[in-house]
């Protein structure tokens, strides 16, 4: 029985199927064929050529000790929150450049600069997110401005 892998462009797992279930196998698949059923791909950070994918995250399939599962997790962590400090990164940036353009221009009133100040005050805090105790697991988010 063979294990096709399903791999998306840039080479990361997507799904797997097995031959001789009963099932056609599928079509366009960027796949390798591995006869002992074991994925074949090599994926980032991968020190074997054989695994399984879990929480997506790959996985050798040398068994993980408690220290490099509790990496695993914290670089997954670590991860998720960088995504969503780069989301709302953007919108900040999408707030701040209209009112820094008014001060550039000598051009702001009072609540634009009030505005200002706050959302590059929120910018920061996201910035600093990493500083605080707990942090990947205990994350405390900072609000943005109204």
């Amino acid at each position: 029985m063979n294990r096709i892998v399903e791999l998306d462009p840039s080479g990361r797992f997507v799904s797997d199927f097995i031959e001789g279930m009963g099932l056609p196998t599928p079509n366009d698949w960027t796949a390798d064929i591995c006869p002992d059923g074991f994925f074949a791909a090599r994926y980032a950070g991968s020190r074997s050529i054989s695994g399984e994918w879990v929480k997506g995250v790959w996985v050798d399939d040398k068994a993980l000790s408690k220290l490099e599962l509790a990496d695993l997790e914290h670089g997954q962590l670590v991860n998720e929150a960088m995504a969503k400090v780069d989301r709302l990164l953007e919108q900040a940036a999408l707030r701040i450049a209209p009112l820094q353009d008014a001060v550039d221009i000598d051009e702001e009133t009072e609540d634009e600069g009030v505005r200002l100040k706050a959302w590059k005050k929120y910018r920061v805090a996201l910035n600093r997110l990493a500083e605080q105790a707990g942090y990947p697991q205990i994350i405390a988010w900072p609000i943005a401005p109204a």
